[in-house]
């Protein structure tokens, strides 16, 4: 682990003792395998935080959650496709029958 302390630990080593400021600073704990580690060394991917030793299975399952969540969108705008919402009388009666869908679309 890297030395934080702004007085590298002279105190501390001498006192045979933790150094108060990395124990102080060791404040955040690695979702996915609860090790503290301090929060320079935090590894981020989309959105996600890890430590150094999960960044792969971090990546992993940003990637399936991404993959769901498009999918789930694509599920509630596909039935849309090929039908005409333009301004034509078909269009808008189009429209007018799927009002509710669209705007739940819209929302989600």
């Amino acid at each position: 682990m890297k030395d934080y302390c702004p007085n590298d630990c002279s105190l501390c080593q001498k006192a045979k003792e933790i150094c108060f400021y990395n124990k102080k600073n060791l404040s955040w704990q690695c979702p996915i395998c609860k090790e503290f580690i301090h929060p320079t060394d935090i590894y981020e991917y989309r959105g996600s935080e890890c430590c150094v030793n999960c960044t792969v299975i971090n990546r992993e399952r940003r990637i399936i959650e991404r993959n769901e969540a498009i999918g789930v969108n694509r599920n509630k705008t596909d039935r849309f496709s090929g039908l005409d919402l333009s301004d034509s009388q078909i269009g808008k009666a189009n429209k007018e029958i799927l009002k509710v869908d669209i705007e739940l679309a819209k929302k989600e």
